[in-house]
This record gives C-alpha cells, sequence and structure tokens, in this order.
C-alpha cells in the first residue's frame, strides 16, 4: 500500500511538470536554464559577480559581467573561449552593470 504522502507528493509533481512535446523543452533542459536564469538573477540584485550555488553534476559553470553591455557580460564568463560549448546561459541587469551565468557541457 502506497503511504498517503507519497502519493500526494507524485499527484503535485504530475501537475507541476509541463507536458513534454516537440514545441516545449525537455525536464533537463527546464531545470538547467531555471540554474543559470537564478545564479544570474541573484547576481544582479546582490550586486556582485560570484558563483551563488554549485553547479549541477556534469556541468561547468561560468559567471560574468561588464558594465558596458549584455554581450560583454556574457563573453567575460569563465570558459566562455575554451573548446566547452555553452549550453544554457542568463543575464539580467543589475545596479552596477550586467551580470551574466551560463553552463557548459
Amino acid at each position: 500500500m502506497i503511504k498517503p504522502l507519497v502519493f500526494i507528493f507524485i499527484a503535485l509533481a504530475l501537475l507541476v511538470t509541463p507536458a513534454i512535446n516537440q514545441a516545449q523543452p525537455g525536464a533537463a533542459e527546464l531545470n538547467q536554464q531555471s540554474w543559470v536564469d537564478w545564479e544570474a538573477e541573484t547576481q544582479a540584485r546582490q550586486g556582485r559577480m560570484r558563483h551563488i550555488q554549485r553547479c549541477p553534476p556534469g556541468y561547468r559553470a561560468g559567471v560574468g559581467w561588464s558594465t558596458r553591455s549584455a554581450a560583454d557580460a556574457v563573453r567575460n564568463c569563465c570558459y566562455w573561449n575554451s573548446k566547452s560549448r555553452a549550453r544554457w546561459f542568463a543575464v539580467r541587469k543589475g545596479r552596477r552593470g550586467w551580470y551574466a551565468a551560463a553552463l557548459y557541457k
């Protein structure tokens, strides 16, 4: 017999999880994009360029900052010019400039 809390958790997870089809990214892509969104948003809110959270397993994370433009902030991210390819990135405007976060595979 399934315990009631486990059943409720599964039911809630099914309600919250978006349907995956050709038009929507998969759950892993949504998680990675939300990771970089949160990282960039937190940097901008705090006004500091730094790694806020641990990077997901199997990825490398880079953070960048610029007073000139969002594109410069992305180019200033760690590993940007390496052989690794940025799979996800996000940029947010803060008080002191543009803050970027990127995940590389």
